[in-house]
């Protein structure tokens, strides 16, 4: 067949405008598109952010600007909390706002979004230590969550962020009201209308835990009106059970019956079974440990920490492979971890994949190794989460198979005197001795921001888990003209039986069992200091029980330092902790000078044991006190009554001259 010399050049036009038409929609993806996601047909990453990490020394150090905006799909801020009106509130105003020659961390923050125009951010309020009742009274009536409703639309607007994640813990448990199950439902209808016209996401963190959430949820209805639902599918053991526990098991061993069977697989099933669309089940997975300088919380450890010690002391360090459930622990000398790595959260990924869930939760981002220290590049846990998800083949659902081949065997070396050779099918231990933990901390600046702690585990077998997005609760009200910089705390855990509280758990009691196969109860020598930074009080999954058993732990002595956040990581001998301060009752959880002195203070937590709660120790920055009025270290000068308690130094400019000609003695007059 012959064509024209004019059909030819016509149809050769005609396939250059077909191609340029094309071009027009094939792009080159530049640097800043690889990796980003999709939200239309892309499994999300949720990485909730924990921004005390701030406060944190050295290598811990993570400010906003560490985020790498195109790791996660989402990234939720945590956290606010409720006011006294019931309205949304920002608990760290200096590193939250810019207020008062604050840090601006919720602009800086939303600011990711320049960088990768498909990231989402959201908002967390609630959490463990944020407590339920306040929430149950705010979602009681029509008029007070109305004003709730109108200043979270009013916050979202202000700050830029695309939603709210509600981690209120937990509905009808803690103090709350057996309407709260009904009232959360319609709480969420409000805010999901309210958002409506904004296109505002709104999502919730939720019990994995059988007991809270059959007392808390409307499963149906709840996934209703939340956008996607974050499963806090860890805190499974921890330092409050006598024995170790892994804190995240994807399925149970055959020896664990009851409560102790309600790990991942149970859980994901059970909102599953209950109506909740896999679409929008997220299943959570934690970054952390137990135990550990960065994080700065007695008995918690961060993956980045984790990692290090084993890269720094591997001739030191056993590994051991469980094969039901599909993740590791480590120990060493007395202390035992349990924890996800590379290849046991690619294990849960693929279990979300193959359960078609919606994706993937981690908390948190910045205990991953977001250095890469540790040769596995940067937010290695993250990215291997990421790179399952992103595969376009669906995996087999993942199963135990005891006996096989592990993804990780047990660090090969001679054996220790003190322990049996370790094999990839090694259980923990559940001999134990009881140790205390220690947990230390600092508040920056004069606010005294409430933290989120972790329960601790220290010892061979201790068992180690916690973490979830957990909040502060602290009143922030003033600040002092110019704020002293950080707010050195030496802390440790007191229990202090009371009999006024009937409130559930905040996980504090730590049980630690030896690794070893001999009979050994000496005492557990904690590697982690005692100085540290902001953390925050973190709590128990439900299953736990209740424990007759009480304990006790003591004072670290306060360490002075130029630097308030540096850290010393000797162990402090069991004779120089034993010293424990003057005896302090709590009848209710908050923030109280401790009677010793003026420069420190206490911070009373409630306990899952009936009628006690936690003390945890505190010091004030250099020549500030502690102002009981407004809960913050503040300047003496606004405490009349610790006037004559404090150094001559703690007073600025001419306040000493002025009272002494005012009242006609020296302050430190009797």
């Amino acid at each position: 067949m012959n064509f024209s010399e004019s059909t030819i050049s016509f149809l050769l036009l005609l396939l250059a405008v077909v191609c340029i038409s094309l071009a027009k929609h094939i792009r080159r993806p530049s640097n800043n598109d690889l990796g980003g996601f999709n939200h239309n047909d892309q499994m999300k990453i949720v990485c909730y952010y924990g921004s005390w990490a701030v406060y944190r020394p050295g290598n811990g150090k993570f400010p906003v600007e560490e985020i790498d905006p195109f790791l996660c799909s989402h990234i939720i801020y945590g956290f606010t909390g409720l006011s006294a009106e019931g309205k949304i509130r920002p608990l760290d105003p200096y590193n939250d706002l810019k207020d008062n020659w604050g840090k601006g961390a919720f602009q800086r923050f939303n600011a990711l979004k320049q960088t990768n125009k498909n990231l989402k951010t959201l908002v967390a309020i609630g959490g463990w230590n944020e407590g339920s009742l306040k929430y149950s009274n705010m979602a009681k009536t029509e008029e007070s969550r109305a004003i709730f409703v109108n200043s979270v639309v009013e916050f979202l607007d202000m700050y830029g962020f695309d939603g709210l994640d509600f981690d209120w813990e937990y509905p009808g448990a803690r103090g709350g009201s057996s309407n709260d199950k009904r009232n959360f439902v319609t709480l969420l209808k409000e805010l999901k209308e309210a958002f409506r016209s904004k296109d505002y996401l709104l999502t919730a963190a939720v019990s994995a835990g059988k007991y809270f959430a059959d007392i808390a949820y409307d499963i149906p209805q709840v996934s209703k009106y939340l956008d996607f639902i974050n499963v806090m599918a860890y805190d499974f053991h921890g330092g409050w059970e006598k024995k170790t526990g892994h804190n995240a098991p994807l399925y149970a061993r055959p020896d664990e019956y009851g409560n102790e069977r309600i790990l991942n697989n149970y859980s994901i099933n059970y909102w599953i079974n209950n109506g909740a669309p896999r679409n929008k089940i997220i299943l959570g997975m934690g970054t952390y440990g137990q135990a550990g300088p960065y994080t700065r919380e007695g008995g918690s450890l961060g993956y980045n920490e984790i990692c290090e010690k084993v890269t720094k002391r591997r001739e030191e360090i056993s590994q051991v492979w469980d094969p039901y459930h599909m993740a590791p622990y480590a120990y060493w000398g007395r202390q035992w971890v349990g924890f996800d790595n590379i290849e046991s959260i690619k294990i849960k990924a693929q279990y979300a994949k193959a359960m078609r869930l919606g994706g993937g939760m981690v908390w948190s981002i910045e205990t991953d190794d977001f250095r890469g220290d540790c040769g596995n590049g940067r937010y290695p846990l993250i990215n291997a989460i990421k790179s399952v998800f992103q595969d376009d083949n669906i995996p087999e659902l993942p199963v135990p198979k005891p006996g096989g081949s592990s993804p990780e065997k047990p660090t090969s070396k001679p054996p220790r005197p003190d322990s049996t050779t370790t094999s990839t099918t090694k259980r923990p231990p559940t001999t134990s001795t009881t140790t205390r933990p220690t947990t230390t901390s600092t508040t920056s600046r004069p606010i005294t921001t409430s933290s989120t702690r972790r329960p601790t585990i220290t010892s061979t077998t201790t068992s180690t888990t916690t973490r979830r997005p957990i909040t502060s609760t602290t009143t922030i009200t003033s600040f002092p003209t110019q704020s002293p910089t950080t707010v050195s705390t030496t802390t440790k855990f007191t229990t202090c039986p009371t009999s006024t509280t009937t409130q559930r758990p905040t996980t504090e009691k730590v049980s630690s069992t030896t690794e070893s196969s001999s009979s050994s109860t000496s005492s557990t020598i904690n590697w982690w200091p005692h100085k540290s930074s902001t953390w925050w009080p973190q709590k128990p999954q439900s299953s736990w029980s209740p424990s007759s058993e009480i304990w006790t732990s003591s004072t670290v002595p306060s360490v002075h330092s130029k630097n308030p956040n540096s850290i010393h990581e000797e162990a402090k001998s069991e004779t120089e902790s034993e010293s424990l301060p003057k005896e302090f009752k709590c009848y209710e959880s908050g923030l109280f000078r401790n009677p010793d002195s003026c420069l420190k203070f206490i911070r009373c937590v409630e306990t899952k044991i009936e009628g006690q709660f936690q003390l945890f120790y505190h010091e004030c920055p250099d020549k500030t006190v502690f102002n009981n009025q407004t809960q913050l270290c503040d300047w003496v000068e606004n405490v009349p009554e610790c006037i004559r308690s404090v150094p001559k130094h703690y007073f600025r400019g001419s306040f000493q001259t002025n009272f002494e000609l005012v009242h006609g003695s020296s302050i430190h007059d009797p």
